[in-house]
């Protein structure tokens, strides 16, 4: 698309539909991110069991004082801090390691999805090892690019109180660009084999086609404000009704099933449909 020309809604249409229609038709695409929340439920849950940390939470008269006592004593007890601190890097590097090879997982069902290529979540778990390392940088450096300016523009805020509004505003300028830059990094990467290059390749692409990926990342916005607006306002619808038809007894029941939807619409469906939707217009976009 040169510049100056007008935009073709038609690709973004079929890019949408796309998206829904593989997760659809591929069901087994949300089983890596399934089995990640799972098991970082796991590895939380074997990290405070390890620390003695559990048993406070599971006390009937659980407070939260009484969890900072037993927090505390284990900061005072030297080999229990380095018990602490030790189980802590361990199991977050065993996170890290199982979390990057499950997304690798995922970004390779879509590709072969996005492509027509028959594949099954074995084969595909073996293929994205092949990207382990290229996906573990590039997080890395994604990561990186977030951090440093949040890091450098808390130093100028606490220095200049002042400047609170200015300082939000161009945080959020600055995070708007990385995301529009860095928004086709994992298709590229999947999809040309580039390694780290990805980084800079989603960078120019982002320039070549500009207005594309603005829309493309505006669609997926859009969706994520609606559904964090309807999971801010269930809660309150339910009150209101539970309250005019006597239904309080099943509120328990309500927000269990509540907060597993809530955790399956924003922490797995949204993620995995934004992958979708980037490799289907990624593949879409004008060479």
């Amino acid at each position: 698309m040169k510049k100056g020309d007008k935009i073709d809604l038609l690709p973004f249409i079929s890019s949408v539909r796309e998206s829904f229609s593989l997760l659809l038709k591929n069901p087994h695409i949300f089983i890596p991110d399934i089995l990640l929340i799972l098991l970082t439920g796991a590895f939380a849950f074997l990290f405070l069991s390890m620390n003695n940390l559990l048993q406070p939470l599971l006390r009937g008269s659980f407070t939260l004082d009484l969890f900072q006592n037993q927090f505390q004593a284990l900061l005072s007890y030297t080999p229990s801090f380095i018990k602490l601190i030790l189980s802590f890097l361990f199991l977050l590097s065993l996170n890290v390691l199982v979390g990057i090879s499950l997304v690798s997982t995922r970004y390779e069902l879509i590709r072969a999805a996005v492509q027509h290529e028959p594949t099954t979540l074995l084969n595909a778990f073996r293929q994205g090892r092949k990207y382990f390392f290229s996906l573990f940088i590039l997080k890395f450096v994604i990561g990186l690019l977030y951090a440093l300016p949040l890091i450098f523009i808390s130093w100028i805020f606490f220095q200049y109180p002042a400047s609170g509004a200015f300082v939000i505003t161009f945080t959020a300028i600055l995070w708007a660009l990385f995301r529009f830059m860095l928004f086709f990094a994992y298709p590229i990467l999947y999809s040309t084999k580039r390694g780290i290059q990805s980084f800079r390749i989603s960078i120019q692409t982002f320039f070549k086609h500009s207005k594309y990926t603005i829309i493309c990342v505006l669609i997926f916005t859009s969706v994520h404000f609606l559904l964090a607006f309807i999971f801010a306002v269930l809660p309150l619808q339910w009150w209101k009704i539970s309250l005019q038809n006597n239904l309080l007894q099943y509120t328990p029941l309500a927000w269990i099933i509540f907060l597993a939807v809530r955790i399956f619409a924003m922490n797995i469906w949204l993620i995995v449909w934004e992958s979708s939707l980037s490799f289907a217009t990624y593949k879409r976009l004008p060479r």
